[in-house]
């Protein structure tokens, strides 16, 4: 019940703490929290000295990772000293877990990026593999276990020690049941009940998520941003956008908000076809694809570039090829560039005026080097520039916009977070 989420929530937070005699709400220090676990204070121990801590029914029970824990009998009906009682066993599995170590799995549109995480949010054991050989969702999940089992004896660490898992996806993800409904690319995952099956396999906590809401889980906790709202655009071969608000991930009712990449930004009867068979979507301009097809569009009108023609000589036109030009100067290239940060720029000023964030990030493939590169530093100042053209100055002066700074790595710690806390994104 809410009392028992209460302790876990505190225990981890390194606070002594036991259900009240109900079982209903849970002492921390001198306070009884009843309401969303959420609300409980991250109370330091060094705030509970002076008597101010609860004097436990039965004494103190010593968890792993150094978490101690007490549960009443009269309501509680977990543990004694020594003795477990009734559900006891779940509550130090999913204890342990919660605090400890985690997996982490991303599953991507041409690689999937599996990883330990320690109980500091590190990745101590990483493997990647081709999407392509994760056709069947179930051996996929299977094969989930097997990489856990792996990493923990490669680190040291029994195969036994109890493990959280997450698992990011991207498409179309409802988060009440953790059905994956739709999954480009992958039709076979389409459908798939991925929380289910994962339950089924693994016995510590799973989560389930959008893969860009991971990411965006991620890229809050490392700047600590508490109850702030943060957006993270990834621009890669799809538009994908993750929301973290008031300090929480939001999915929408179905497991589709915020989905910018399908947002509509050119209404003309000539705008471009998403691939979703629908026109004038964000992705349709800003994806792998609609980047391509700017840049022979920028060709038609300018003439051929004799040094992106170079640049892909014995390979086909790609958005790499592209940056790469526009850092040695190709107009054609720069031009490119330029009008996709247009493009963004219009879905940054969409979430600035519903979404009122704080950061606003761009992250994944297409983002023309980032802060490394001359080319990334100027398309983030023509998205900002965009943004401060048709957003209210109220935002504008407010909001941060900046590149993503944990890169690939963003989904797998993202999502062991959310495994690591239990939660279901």
């Amino acid at each position: 019940g809410r009392g028992l989420q209460h302790l876990v929530h505190a225990a981890a937070q390194g606070v002594p703490a036991e259900l009240d005699e109900h079982g209903d709400g849970v002492a921390v220090g001198a306070q009884v929290f009843e309401s969303d676990f959420h609300d409980a204070p991250e109370l330091d121990a060094t705030e509970l000295d002076g008597g101010a801590g609860v004097e436990p029914a039965h004494g103190l029970i010593e968890v792993k990772h150094g978490l101690a824990i007490s549960l009443e009998g009269g309501g509680g009906g977990g543990l004694l000293v020594g003795k477990e009682l009734g559900d006891a066993p779940s509550v130090l599995d999913e204890l342990a877990a919660a605090s400890g170590y985690a997996i982490g799995v991303d599953l991507g549109g041409t690689n999937t990026k599996l990883g330990l995480v320690d109980p500091t949010g590190g990745i101590i054991h990483r493997e990647t593999v081709k999407t392509a050989t994760l056709e069947n969702p179930r051996a996929a999940c299977e094969s989930f276990r097997d990489f856990a089992t792996d990493a923990l004896q490669a680190v040291g660490l029994s195969d036994d020690e109890p493990v959280a898992v997450g698992v990011a996806v991207p498409g179309i993800l409802d988060t009440r049941t953790g059905l994956l409904e739709y999954v480009a690319n992958l039709p076979d995952w389409c459908e798939f009940p991925l929380r289910q099956t994962l339950q089924s396999i693994f016995e510590g906590p799973v989560a389930v998520a959008n893969d860009a809401n991971a990411a965006a889980i991620a890229e809050h906790s490392r700047r600590q941003l508490a109850d702030e709202s943060l957006a993270l655009l990834t621009l890669g071969t799809g538009i994908g956008c993750g929301t973290v608000i008031g300090g929480r991930p939001f999915n929408g009712d179905h497991g589709c908000g915020f989905e910018v990449g399908h947002v509509p930004v050119d209404l003309s009867p000539s705008a471009r076809m998403c691939g979703c068979d629908r026109p004038g979507h964000v992705e349709a301009y800003v994806g792998a694809a609609g980047v391509l097809r700017t840049a022979r569009e920028v060709i038609a009108e300018r003439g051929e570039s004799s040094l992106l023609n170079s640049l892909c000589e014995g390979g086909s036109l790609s958005p790499r090829r592209i940056a790469a030009a526009a850092e040695r100067g190709c107009e054609v290239s720069l031009e490119t560039v330029h009008r996709t940060a247009r493009w963004v720029g219009l879905a940054v000023a969409l979430l600035c005026q519903t979404l009122d964030p704080t950061f606003i990030l761009l992250g994944g493939a297409m983002t023309f080097g980032g802060r490394e590169t001359t080319t990334g530093r100027r398309f983030l100042e023509d998205v900002i520039a965009t943004n401060t053209r048709y957003s209210l100055d109220s935002v504008v002066h407010r909001v941060v916009i900046d590149f993503a700074s944990l890169g690939n790595d963003a989904g797998i710690c993202g999502i062991s977070e959310l495994a690591r806390q239990g939660a279901m994104a």
